[in-house]
Parts: C-alpha cells; sequence; structure tokens
C-alpha cells in the first residue's frame, strides 16, 4: 500500500487469489535479524526513505500481465488447489 500510494494508486488494493498451489508460502515477511547477527548487516535505507526511488524504477517498467494464463497453465496441470 506504501507502494500505491508513492505512485499516487490509492486505489490499488492486493490481490490475495483463493487458488495457490501445494506449497506455496501465502504470506512472507522479512525478518533481517539473523543477517545482522550472523553477518552483521544492517540496512542502508529506510523503508520510507527508498520508496520514491523504488516508485521511480516501477513506472519505468513495462508490464505484460499474463495472470490468467499462468492460472490457467497451473489448472490445467493440477498446480492449484
Amino acid at each position: 500500500r506504501s507502494l500505491a500510494r508513492e505512485l499516487g494508486r490509492e486505489d490499488l488494493e492486493p490481490e490475495l487469489p483463493a487458488e495457490f498451489r501445494a506449497g506455496d508460502i501465502r504470506h512472507c515477511l522479512a525478518d533481517t535479524a539473523r543477517a545482522r547477527e550472523l553477518l552483521g548487516f544492517e540496512a542502508e535505507t529506510e523503508l520510507a526513505d527508498g520508496l520514491p526511488e523504488l516508485a521511480e524504477w516501477v513506472g519505468s517498467q513495462t508490464v505484460t500481465e499474463r495472470g490468467d494464463e499462468a492460472l490457467a497453465e497451473m489448472r490445467a496441470r493440477n498446480l492449484v488447489g
């Protein structure tokens, strides 16, 4: 939602399809604590500070929507349930 807001597209909502592949991870959130502990990793840029640059990059990309095609293929192969 933060990225949608940065793009001036507050009308966009996340899509969470009811169908998913067996073994898919439905929700995944990063926790960098282990990377910090083992590797000394520290993020150089806060999310809010990096969003404008990300939004600029996203806006420059060409999108080919093929979600329906991919879902049809997964259904044909019995990969979604």
